[in-house]
């Protein structure tokens, strides 16, 4: 009995953890669709507009480290909800200086205590999910982040940036009071010692396979609304709600797989399908290929993500959980930015079709970097 109740999964504050990590999700999904082109209006050149996603992903991966330790060695609560109140500081900030230069430096503050809050809400969730069901656990767990993605962009292209802002401060107060009914573990007792280093050494592969597939999501993230529109499209939000949709309805049956060992096969199909969405995306000429790459990327994506982190925590030992879970996190924010800021780049030089084109590299490296390491069998879940 005691052993079927450890494997229980749906327990009433991991409910309440999803429900406070959609919330957060979506507060912070009303701005990649939206903040690109608005600071085209202000008169921010294209070459240079990655640099506001990038800034914030830059911050949140200098605050990761530390956090992960914090989380560890000082228990996850205070961290939890000092990261929250801080988000919600910046946030209300944006509201009252909608300028070019402000909110560059705001959204660099904002990444700062966004590393804090999802490294801890993505410990948390570990916690509380069971080490035999850890891959279906991660993907319901991320179910929060899909329906973030459907709903924040959608919600995002339906009001104006004034109105986007003051419902964004909304969301990050609900998601802060919500977090404090959440039940936490207490820090791990370790003998008179504290953690040493700021990364989780068997992360690392799962963190460069992420950091590298992920720069294709920089791209999509910064571009997307303003490629779909020299494309003639005005409102590509069916491509986020078939993306999130997807992805939605993809993760939990990937996770089942992965945690029977299939996550070979899994990452395989993952890396596939975004080739071909990026494929769709380069030779899009019209709506429905907008959608059939979304369709794709978010099969793609799913399988990546949760087979990368599954397998960047499944291994980790009890007391380096959270700093598991911020050393993946950097691979994620690091391969975001990087993406932002090259994409910039590239669209500047050679156009849109031609960098989606080429960012086919990424998951094809990223393939390969992974076939390699299972053959030198570095990854081995846990039974």
């Amino acid at each position: 009995m005691k052993e079927q109740e450890k494997q229980i999964l749906w327990t009433k504050n991991f409910i309440l953890l999803v429900l406070v990590n959609l919330i957060m999700f979506v507060s912070f999904q009303l701005y990649p669709p939206s903040l690109p082109p608005y600071l085209k209006s202000l008169g921010v050149p294209e070459s240079l507009l990655g640099w506001y996603t990038a800034s914030t992903t830059a911050a949140a991966v200098a605050v990761r480290p530390f956090i992960g330790i914090l989380l560890d060695s000082w228990g996850r609560k205070y961290i939890f909800l000092t990261g929250l109140a801080f988000v919600l500081l910046t946030v209300a900030l944006m509201a009252f200086f909608p300028y070019a230069v402000p909110l560059l430096f705001l959204r660099f503050f904002q990444g700062l205590g966004w590393g804090v809050i999802t490294t801890s809400a993505a410990t948390v969730a570990t916690d509380n999910i069971p080490k035999k069901r850890m891959g279906e656990g991660i993907g319901y767990f991320s179910l929060s982040i899909g329906l973030s993605l459907a709903f924040g962009p959608a919600l995002a292209l339906s009001m104006s940036m004034e109105a986007l802002l003051y419902f964004s401060i909304v969301l990050m107060a609900a998601a802060s009071i919500l977090a404090l009914f959440l039940k936490y573990e207490p820090a791990e007792k370790t003998e008179g010692t504290k953690p040493k280093f700021a990364v989780e050494k068997t992360a690392l592969v799962p963190t460069a396979l992420i950091c590298i597939t992920n720069i294709c999501f920089g791209a999509m993230v910064t571009f997307m609304v303003i490629y779909s529109k020299s494309k003639g499209i005005e409102n590509i939000s069916s491509y986020y709600v078939i993306y999130a949709v997807v992805l939605m309805v993809s993760r939990p049956l990937i996770g089942k797989l992965v945690d029977r060992n299939w996550h070979v096969c899994v990452m395989a199909v993952g890396i596939v399908c975004m080739i071909l969405s990026l494929l769709s995306l380069a030779f899009a000429s019209g709506l429905m290929m907008f959608n059939m790459g979304a369709a794709f990327y978010g099969i793609g994506q799913g399988a990546v993500l949760t087979t990368t982190q599954t397998l960047s925590v499944i291994n980790a030992p009890k007391n380096k959980i959270g700093t598991a879970n911020a050393t993946y996190a950097m691979g994620f924010d690091v391969g975001l930015s990087v993406g932002a800021v090259l994409s910039g780049v590239m669209v500047a030089h050679i156009g849109y079709s031609a960098m989606f084109l080429l960012l086919t590299a990424a998951p094809l490296l990223s393939g390969t970097v992974f076939w390699y390491a299972h053959k030198r069998n570095v990854f081995l879940l846990q039974k």
